[in-house]
């Protein structure tokens, strides 16, 4: 199956997870406090805005990020696509070291940029309690 029929928007697979769940997940996922939230818009995926106190623990961040970061958690259709997350990272660090100003994967505190999480998904045809598996990663935040 190509990239455009599974990217059929009248079936995707958009992540609803509320703040209190993402706040949980960061926790636990990136071993960060969070001290305040806010929603980002997007159109197919989930985003927040986050701000995380300076005292944390995770073993690969070594130091916080004065503009905040980006938690993100993208739809379950597009994370279902064999070597999207592999790349992204990948390319962001490239830029980054060429010297453009580009937001930086974090490492959860199992030392990957990314993970399959099985959250709350948004799906007509799926009923209210749907759950499916999302990419989930933090990216630094470039104000």
């Amino acid at each position: 199956m190509d990239y455009m029929t599974k990217m059929d928007l009248d079936n995707i697979l958009k992540p609803n997870l509320t703040e209190e769940t993402s706040i949980e997940m960061i926790r636990r996922m990136y071993g960060l406090e969070v001290t305040s939230i806010k929603p980002m818009g997007s159109f197919n995926d989930q985003n927040f805005y986050i701000q995380v106190s300076k005292q944390h623990q995770n073993p690969y961040v070594s130091e916080i990020s004065e503009d905040g970061y980006i938690f993100k958690i993208i739809n379950a259709t597009k994370s279902s696509i064999t070597g999207h997350f592999d790349s992204m990272p990948a390319a962001m660090n490239h830029l980054y070291k060429k010297g453009l100003r580009v937001s930086i994967p974090v490492r959860n505190i199992d030392g990957t940029t990314w993970k399959l999480e099985n959250i709350p998904v948004l799906n007509k045809d799926k009923g209210p309690n749907a759950r499916e598996k999302c990419g989930i990663h933090l990216l630094t935040f470039i104000t």
